[in-house]
């Protein structure tokens, strides 16, 4: 059990230490409100988008993400893009072309994802040197070996039976 909470935890702070590196590569992590916005604006187009399953946008985007109007008038503008990060702390590096790479691909991003076609990105960043790569779940999956796995995550006390 310690072991998978030390991947999801590693996942996570992977994504903080990403935040400006992922400025810098052309993405910005939008806050709740504009999140909420994306998920309208698809919805008025007919698209339903699941609020937690991506993480950045493009920064083509940053100055009408505030606005539901604009950004439904630039929908064709919209790609979301969901970040998988390989950690500083990594013992192994990665393989050439992220060989070696795993993460957890959840069922929000994987709705979002068939919803949106490409309008929906994986990027991968490898926080130790910086590489990173920009694909699409069909061309991920293909080149990975998948396991069919479900997240537990408590929220009530539990006891005995």
């Amino acid at each position: 059990m310690g072991s998978q909470s030390q991947n999801y935890d590693s996942g996570k702070e992977g994504e903080k230490n990403s935040v400006d590196l992922c400025r810098e590569l052309g993405y910005f992590k939008p806050t709740s409100g504009q999140r909420k916005n994306v998920v309208e604006a698809f919805a008025l187009a007919g698209k339903e988008v699941k609020r937690r399953g991506f993480d950045l946008l493009e920064k083509v985007v940053e100055d009408i993400v505030d606005d539901v109007d604009l950004l439904t008038l630039n929908l064709d503008k919209v790609r979301l893009i969901e970040l998988k990060t390989a950690g500083l702390e990594r013992k192994q590096p990665l393989g050439e072309g992220y060989v070696g790479m795993g993460f957890t691909y959840t069922g929000s991003e994987k709705h979002n994802s068939a919803e949106l076609g490409e309008q929906y990105k994986i990027l991968l960043l490898d926080l130790k040197t910086g590489n990173n790569l920009l694909g699409d779940e069909q061309h991920i999956r293909a080149n990975s070996r998948v396991y069919q796995t479900e997240s537990f995550f408590i929220k009530n006390s539990l006891t005995s039976p």
